[in-house]
């Protein structure tokens, strides 16, 4: 969640991924599985570096919502989107252990909060909103 705003300094951003997340999980990812050239990868790993100055892009908090490979594809599938046809297991297991080593390793030091989103809808919907309200974030 990005909090800083131009236009309202106590505005709240939600955010899918982080800046952070993709270049420390789905970077890594696709370096790994061959689907970046070297040099792509030395781009993007810059463009990380530059951006991760900008205030704009400072993180207050992380919520990770923690799901199981096999539950994340299978929400993949159900979802039935175009551009995630042909996601496989292995694809969803290896960003899986990319997110786990990240947050066990310190989450590039974040504050950062694990939700077991294995959980039906509602139930992660009051989780989510329990630790927010734990770590202030709407006031």
């Amino acid at each position: 969640m990005y909090s800083e705003s131009v236009d309202n300094p106590r505005a709240i951003r939600f955010i899918e991924r982080s800046l952070h997340s993709n270049r420390y999980c789905f970077l890594e990812t696709a370096k790994e599985m061959k689907h970046l050239e070297e040099i792509e990868f030395a781009i993007l790993a810059k463009w990380f570096q530059y951006l991760e100055c900008e205030p704009r892009t400072r993180l207050d908090l992380i919520v990770y919502l923690r799901t199981s490979p096999d539950v994340a594809l299978n929400r993949i599938k159900t979802r039935n989107r175009i551009e995630e046809t042909g996601i496989t297991r292995d694809q969803i297991r290896n960003i899986h252990n990319k997110y786990e080593t990240w947050i066990l390793s310190g989450a590039s030091g974040f504050k950062f909060v694990v939700i077991d989103a294995n959980n039906d809808e509602n139930t992660v919907q009051k989780l989510i909103m329990h630790h927010l309200k734990q770590h202030n974030i709407f006031e």
